[in-house]
């Protein structure tokens, strides 16, 4: 499937992957994938009366 891709569009996933190479992998922030974890952080938009 990615070759019958890299065909129809001209490129080549092969030597993008050699061109990138060098690219190093970054750290991964502490908390950044808390949803791994099981618990995390959410909001929610809720309507609220109010008054002045």
């Amino acid at each position: 499937m990615i070759r019958a891709r890299d065909d129809r569009l001209g490129i080549s996933t092969s030597g993008k992957r050699e061109n990138r190479a060098d690219i190093p992998m970054p750290e991964v922030a502490p908390g950044a994938n808390a949803w791994e974890s099981g618990r995390s952080v959410q909001t929610r938009i809720e309507e609220r009366d109010f008054s002045r």
